[in-house]
C-alpha cells in the first residue's frame, strides 16, 4: 500500500501581492517558509521518495518541510534531477527529485501580471474558460490539455512504477499540475479545485 500526497507549494512573493506567477520562478515569503515546516505535522509516515517541480517555491517548500521530516526519520534529503533517478543511494539518504514534468503551467502574456489588470482586460467567461476547460488558454500561454501531456509523461516515466512498489511519496508542486495528476490519480472524482498554499491530497494506493 502506497501513500501519495500532492502538495502545493509554499505562499510566493507574487501569490500575496495577487500577482499571476505561472512559469516564472519566484521564492517563498516568511509566510511560505512558515507553512512549509508546518507540514511535518500533517505527515505522519516516513517518506521514501519526494518529487518536486524544478521551480525554487516548489524546491524551498520541500526542503522547510523535509529538514524537519529528516530529523525525525534520520535521513538525509539529496536533490537529485529526475534524469538521474536510477543512481545508487545510500540507504539513508531521501532523494528529492527535481523535474519540469511537473512545473506550473505557463500563463503567456499574463504572468507578472497583477490579477485585478487581467480582470479589467478580459471578460469573466474568458478568464473562466482558462481555468475550467482543456483547450482555452491565456495569449502565448498553455492550455490545461498541455500541462496533462506533462504530468501524463511524469506519471508513466516516474511515479507509476514507485506507486506500484507501494512507495511513501510526496509531490510538491502547482495549482494546475496537481490538477492534471488528479484527473490521472482519481478521474472519476475530478472537480475544479484550488488548493491553499501547502494543502495537501492524500491518495492511499
Amino acid at each position: 500500500m502506497a501513500h501519495l500526497f500532492l502538495i502545493r507549494h509554499g505562499a510566493s512573493f507574487f501569490n500575496e501581492r495577487k500577482i499571476i506567477t505561472g512559469s516564472l520562478d519566484v521564492p517563498l515569503t516568511k509566510k511560505g517558509i512558515m507553512q512549509s515546516q508546518k507540514l511535518e505535522q500533517q505527515i505522519n509516515c516516513s517518506l521514501d521518495i519526494v518529487f518536486t517541480s524544478s521551480l525554487i517555491r516548489s524546491i524551498e517548500t520541500a526542503f522547510e518541510f523535509l529538514r524537519l521530516h529528516c530529523q525525525k526519520y534520520n535521513k538525509i534529503p539529496m536533490i537529485i534531477p529526475v534524469e538521474q533517478e536510477t543512481i545508487n543511494l545510500n540507504n539513508n539518504i531521501l532523494p528529492v527529485y527535481k523535474t519540469n514534468l511537473i512545473d506550473e503551467r505557463n500563463y503567456g502574456c499574463i504572468q507578472g501580471v497583477l490579477q485585478s489588470q487581467i480582470d479589467a482586460s478580459f471578460s469573466p467567461s474568458e478568464i473562466s474558460s482558462w481555468k475550467t476547460t482543456m483547450y482555452a488558454a491565456p495569449p502565448e500561454g498553455e492550455c490545461l490539455e498541455d500541462v496533462k501531456k506533462r504530468t501524463d509523461l511524469f506519471y508513466e516515466k516516474y511515479l507509476k512504477k514507485y506507486l506500484c512498489d507501494s512507495q511513501n511519496i510526496v509531490i510538491i508542486c502547482h495549482q494546475n499540475t496537481i490538477k492534471t495528476l488528479r484527473m490521472t490519480l482519481d478521474p472519476n472524482k475530478y472537480t475544479d479545485i484550488h488548493l491553499k498554499n501547502c494543502e495537501i491530497l492524500e491518495y492511499i494506493i
